[in-house]
Formats: structure tokens, C-alpha cells, sequence
């Protein structure tokens, strides 16, 4: 076996999104299905994952993940271990992190949305 014959996948990627799999907002924005391209924590490689609007509001790193019909958009970002998961639509306008937060009720999302918006101010 000679180098030009060695294949290394630098893709570090963990999901891609699905341009033929869409929701719209009620605001008319495009949200696209989320594949996931390696497993990580409960995640199956090829496994399909929520709705985001952009790579933006989705981390490439960590354990992060959109599941089920959950929908981020807007300024929003699932990073490090957070999970966005169930029927959701999460749309942030201002700069938040919102680090390791299961967010799986409408209530825990109510109470998430109560404190932006006593931070926006």
C-alpha cells in the first residue's frame, strides 16, 4: 500500500442539514432537518434530529443536539451538552448561552423563556 492509497476523513462534522427536508416558521423562515453523521451519546450515526435554521444555532462540537421535531432558529445555539428536544420552536434575539439544559416540557421551556426575557430587560 503506497500513501496516494491511504484515504483520511477529516471531516469533523457531527450532523449536516437536510436541504430536502424543511419546516417554515410562521415568519416565513426555512428550518432544515438535521442528520446526524456520527454517533455520539444517545446518537446513532444516520439518525435524523430536529429543525435548525442555520449550522449557527447548532454546535458541531460536544454532546449538543436537536432531537425529535424540536426547531431552533434565530440567534439561538444548543452548545456543549445541551439537548433541544420534543415539539419546540426555540428562537432567540439577543446573545445567550444556555449551557447543559434538557429542555423536554413546555413548562422548563415557559421557565427558560421567563428568564430571557427578565435578562433582555
Amino acid at each position: 500500500m503506497s500513501e496516494s492509497d491511504i484515504v483520511i476523513d477529516m471531516t469533523t462534522k457531527k450532523y449536516e442539514l437536510l436541504k430536502n427536508d424543511t419546516k417554515k416558521t410562521m415568519d416565513g423562515t426555512t428550518l432544515y432537518r438535521v442528520k446526524y453523521l456520527k454517533s455520539f451519546s444517545a446518537i446513532s450515526k444516520g439518525e435524523l434530529g430536529g429543525y435548525i435554521e442555520k449550522e449557527a444555532n447548532l454546535s458541531q462540537d460536544g454532546d449538543a443536539r436537536v432531537s425529535g421535531n424540536a426547531r431552533v432558529s434565530g440567534n439561538a445555539r444548543v452548545s456543549g451538552d445541551a439537548r433541544v428536544s420534543g415539539r419546540f420552536d426555540l428562537k432567540v434575539s439577543c446573545d445567550v448561552e444556555i449551557p447543559r439544559v434538557l429542555i423536554d416540557t413546555k413548562e422548563k421551556l415557559a421557565k427558560l423563556l421567563k428568564v430571557m426575557n427578565e435578562l433582555k430587560g
